[in-house]
């Protein structure tokens, strides 16, 4: 419930613009507010932290009507707000926003450089198995906490970025089906349910240029000469932009018909591809695929829907080094995820499960390749002593040539102790890190990250600087 205190001036009962505000269910980082009697179009609402020195919201006003209702989000907790409409007989609002949750996760900025972007945007999950519950989470450039949803699933690798104007898609970790909500934790849009026979979402869902959307499913296999013989395989789907139909769907049994995916020798082995990411690459006519357990990278027709080329330690490409001097096995990648292709250039986060090495490793590894000459040049690669984690992870390739990492956990695989999740920021030219927010408790688990412009998601105003 809202109350508007109005002044009035004596003018046919026309006074200051009234400003009222709602809390929001499931988020103290956000507020309703409601604007009336607003005299003149194409105002701002202004709100300012009061002792929080960049921590003001300038939310555009459309024009002017008796009423309207529109969104404050990215707000930090605990800090008191002072709103006012600049400009117009207004009256002021001030509220105080609540404490975290305890069940919202801790993190700090521990090294604070140069940010990716305004805000960035993952999942977390736990690796406590009493508690598996996923939340989606936002921080801002000094590692502060400015939203957060908690998605009514348990689905640690579930896949999620900002699409713009208030919306954030999500899908994936077996569970969630591909789906869409608003800044208020709302759902807009829902894929109906798994295509295929007892499929399930797993890691990847993004939406294209043209509208429509890029998932995975897994899907029934067999083998043809032995139909006893089953294990998951995938589809990859593009889902249209109301969720609802394939335009386009490629099965690994097809290609399993044709002699041109590997059949487990092992009938115990059901899962003996697990794609775990994709690029859409229409320009080639193309998709890639990330298949871990295989540790390889397959591109597919997607025209023909046959296998293009594949890329790893069982392919017939060569890893080699800048000087064209061919590089040891564990050289190559291993239990690999988040593959990003540009051009000739493959970065990836290499786990390292599988890796044939001394030691354990992880690490962000970038690739230069010649599909004439058959060779993957490793152009750079980044690790940390004691990073190892076998599941979970991602990379992506900033504008400015930065990488950010995913710094999945696995504290229980490590040699070093104190292993937690971790957001880094790091340059290929120097290897140094500019910037690291980590997370608080060893049961910290993150998959995916994505640096935000600061102006596209919240209207802070020290954001869009």
């Amino acid at each position: 419930m809202w109350l508007f205190l109005l002044g009035c001036d004596g003018n046919g009962g026309r006074g200051q613009v009234g400003l009222a505000h709602d809390r929001i269910d499931g988020n103290v980082l956000a507020r309703r507010i409601h604007v009336r009697r607003m005299e003149e179009d194409d105002g701002v609402l202004r709100c300012e932290g009061l002792g929080v020195d960049d921590e003001v919201h300038e939310v555009p006003l459309g024009p002017a009507v008796a009423d309207q209702e529109l969104l404050l989000a990215g707000l930090l907790a605990e800090t008191t707000y002072r709103c006012e409409v600049p400009g117009q007989d207004s009256e002021v609002l001030e509220f105080t926003t609540e404490a975290l949750p305890d069940d919202v996760p801790r993190a700090d900025l521990v090294e604070d450089g140069e940010p990716g972007g305004g805000y960035v945007i993952l999942n977390h999950g736990t690796d406590d198995k009493e508690d598996r519950q996923t939340k989606i989470l936002i921080y801002d450039d000094r590692g502060r906490l400015r939203w957060y949803n908690f998605v009514p699933i348990a689905a640690p690798d579930l896949d999620v970025s900002y699409l713009g104007g208030g919306v954030i898609l999500y899908g994936g970790g077996y569970r969630a089906l591909p789906t869409l909500i608003d800044l208020e934790g709302r759902v807009l849009q829902q894929a109906p349910g798994p295509f295929e026979p007892g499929g399930q979402f797993n890691h990847t869902v993004e939406e294209l240029p043209d509208g429509n959307y890029l998932t995975t499913e897994t899907s029934p296999n067999f083998d043809p000469a032995l139909p006893s013989h089953k294990w998951n395989g995938f589809a990859v789907e593009l889902l249209d932009p109301t969720m609802s139909a394939r335009p386009w769907v490629l099965r690994s049994q097809d290609l399993v018909d044709v002699g041109e995916m590997y059949i487990p020798v092992n009938p115990e082995d059901k899962d003996p591809y697990h794609l775990n990411a994709l690029q859409w690459l229409p320009e080639d006519g193309q998709v890639a695929a990330s298949l871990y357990r295989r540790a390889e990278i397959v591109w597919f027709d997607l025209a023909e829907k046959r296998v293009v080329d594949r890329v790893g330690w069982r392919s017939d490409w060569t890893v080699v080094d800048e000087a064209g001097d061919e590089l040891p096995g564990e050289e190559w990648f291993y239990g690999q995820h988040a593959v990003e292709l540009d051009g000739d250039r493959m970065l990836l986060h290499d786990n390292g499960a599988g890796r044939p090495s001394a030691t354990r490793y992880s690490r962000a590894v970038d690739y230069r390749l010649d599909p004439v000459a058959k060779t993957a040049t490793r152009v750079w690669s980044w690790t940390e002593p004691g990073w190892y984690e076998p599941i979970w992870g991602d990379v992506d390739r900033l504008e400015d040539g930065r990488v950010s990492i995913t710094h999945a956990h696995c504290e229980k695989c490590s040699d070093v102790s104190g292993q937690r999740t971790e957001v880094i920021l790091v340059d290929p030219d120097t290897d140094a890190v500019d910037w690291r927010l980590r997370f608080s408790s060893p049961s910290d688990a993150g998959y995916r990250s994505a640096w935000l412009d600061g102006c596209r998601i919240f209207h802070r105003t020290s954001a869009c600087d």
